[in-house]
């Protein structure tokens, strides 16, 4: 770490694989000497329990004299960071501190656009499945022909993944059609917009997919009509759209806390100007009444902030 002046404070918060509370702390507008604030760091991260983080959190706070200067804190919305951020608060108010848990929650917009997208798959009865549910779990689903088509599709492509031959027999087919073979791949909760790309690539396989399931009578089961191909085409319109916007939010080279307030504009526009079908345009409906849920509690005056001192945005963007 270099010696600078600390522009802002910054508290990362995790458990290492010890279950051990682990807490980094860069201190506002205040000279620190690398030596010291290592020393600091390293008190921090002998902590144990979120009680005790709390505390050197809220002591640092005051030491430093900005107790009355925090504008929000960054946290997804897990409920042990909602206990984290009322035992803030109650701190903060202990000592003469204005900070509340509803205004000072800054919440992470992409966990936002992760839930509005499972209350979408939900809708459609198709939710991604758990990290701890492998191909084999997913083998093990009875089918039926009442079955969502993205839950049919993720058992074919489990069926497509589970044998050697099976592989080696689509990039045989895909060679033949002179289509660009891919391994078909299968979503997870855990890995965010996987259910894009796994529709994605099943689609550009499509016609090898299809050869393939006339050829096997294990899997004819599940083969996909023209009509159900049509309907992941159109799934994938909406999941584009968290891909695109998550993607941009992810971005490591530069700062996102502006563009909150345009990637919520952004995805609300784009989804109500969808005219999909009405299956998933119920599903939209889910994924909307999600977001603009947590969009009326971005009142925090942090949003209106830095939209503006963005160089990108400045106040074109509210004009």
């Amino acid at each position: 770490m270099r010696d600078c002046y600390a522009r802002s404070l910054c508290a990362i918060v995790m458990r290492d694989c010890y279950a051990r509370s682990l807490c980094t702390v860069t201190l506002p507008f205040t000279t620190v000497e690398s030596e010291s604030f290592r020393e600091l760091v390293e008190i921090i991260r002998k902590l144990e329990g979120g009680a005790n983080i709390v505390s050197a959190l809220i002591n640092i706070c005051d030491e430093f004299g900005i107790i009355n200067k925090i504008l929000g804190i960054n946290l997804d919305n897990a409920a042990n960071n909602i206990t984290f951020l009322e035992a803030f608060e109650s701190g903060c108010t202990g000592i003469g501190g204005t900070f509340t848990k509803y205004q000072g929650h800054v919440r992470c917009i992409v966990h936002v656009i992760n839930l509005a997208l499972q209350d979408f798959l939900h809708c459609l009865r198709s939710e991604e499945p758990d990290q701890d549910e492998d191909d084999l779990h997913i083998l093990n689903q009875v089918n039926t022909s009442q079955t969502p088509t993205i839950k049919k599709l993720r058992k074919l492509i489990a069926k497509l993944r589970s044998l050697p031959q099976r592989r080696r027999r689509l990039s045989e087919q895909c060679l033949y059609l002179h289509i660009q073979h891919r391994e078909p791949i299968l979503d997870s909760k855990t890995r965010w917009n996987s259910t894009l790309n796994m529709i994605e690539r099943a689609i550009s396989m499509s016609s090898a997919i299809n050869r393939m399931i006339s050829e096997i009578q294990e899997i004819n089961e599940l083969s996909l009509s023209i009509e159900e191909w049509d309907m992941l085409k159109e799934v994938s319109l909406p999941l584009k759209t968290f891909h695109d916007v998550s993607k941009i939010l992810c971005g490591e080279s530069y700062v996102t806390m502006p563009l909150a307030i345009p990637a919520y504009n952004l995805i609300i526009d784009d989804l109500e100007e969808k005219g999909l079908s009405s299956i998933i345009n119920k599903a939209i409906d889910a994924a909307l009444t999600k977001l603009k849920s947590y969009y009326v509690k971005c009142d925090n005056p942090i949003y209106a902030i830095t939209t503006p001192l963005d160089p990108r945005l400045k106040k074109i963007y509210y004009e």
